[in-house]
């Protein structure tokens, strides 16, 4: 599609209403009980009109929407696009919780140094990336153990980000270990988990060709003949994470469809 066609399937008054409700909403919960009482219009001003632009959002995608942000074939496996959606939201409100609340933590409690504020970021940050890259690797080399490894990833990330509430003055080095696990566990549910969902999406809308096209790597063969795709020796990041979803998506059609079962065991 030409640079105009794009721009014109961009659904900008749904963009507009989600954010500008999100936004709106987020400043009369942050607003009530701190800087305004609750009753206040400074408060229920926001959070009336969040909550309107959110439902006219809601409206607009269902009736109003040529090319909505959420189109109705997602609605072919609902189940998987659900539970990973819900996965994301859970992993990213913890994520944005030690992205915000920590940094004031680091500040306010343990010194105003700035570069001992960034010092004491550093754990949040390199565990994060760490986790993302351990958990995609364990993906290929652990085939049909996706589940596990989220269960796993959930449990760090809930046990690093509730045990920081034993901060204090004079513990801060029993912090640098929670940081780390809050962050193996973030980074291992967030990034995997918007691959997946992004990779489901692509796969509904029939598009994975696209959506690997605009790297212009010259395609070769897989491993056996199986299957080609874009791929060059200096992208061997973007080859493994395509083995990944590959067989990410083989497992769950393999779990639902028999015949591409026993089509697959017959390639093997």
């Amino acid at each position: 599609m030409s640079r105009r066609e794009v721009l014109a399937q961009i659904d900008y008054i749904g963009g507009f209403l989600s954010v500008a409700g999100m936004i709106l909403f987020m400043m009369g919960m942050q607003w009530g009980g701190y800087q305004y009482k609750w009753s206040s219009a400074h408060v229920l001003t926001p959070l009336i009109l969040g909550v309107a632009f959110l439902v006219a959002f809601v409206f607009w995608e269902a009736y109003g929407a040529k090319h909505p942000m959420f189109p109705k074939r997602l609605r072919q496996e609902p189940r998987i696009l659900g539970l990973t959606l819900v996965i994301t939201f859970i992993s990213g409100a913890n994520f944005f919780s030690i992205l915000m609340f920590w940094p004031t933590q680091a500040f306010n409690v343990y010194g105003h140094d700035p570069v001992g504020v960034g010092i004491r970021g550093i754990p949040v940050g390199f565990s994060i990336l760490a986790g993302a890259c351990i958990v995609l690797w364990l993906l290929s080399l652990l085939r049909g153990h996706n589940k596990e490894l989220l269960i796993v990833s959930s449990i760090m990330m809930t046990a690093g980000c509730g045990a920081l509430s034993i901060g204090r003055v004079d513990n801060l080095y029993q912090l640098w270990g929670l940081l780390v696990l809050a962050g193996l566990g973030i980074g291992g549910i967030v990034v995997p988990a918007s691959i997946i969902c992004e990779y489901h999406v692509a796969l509904i809308d029939g598009q994975f060709a696209n959506l690997t096209s605009h790297h212009h790597l010259p395609r070769r063969p897989h491993r056996n003949n199986r299957c080609s795709y874009p791929c060059h020796p200096r992208h061997w990041w973007f080859d493994r994470i395509l083995r990944v979803l590959q067989r990410l998506h083989l497992q769950i059609c393999s779990r639902r469809n028999p015949l591409h079962r026993r089509r697959n065991g017959d390639q093997a």
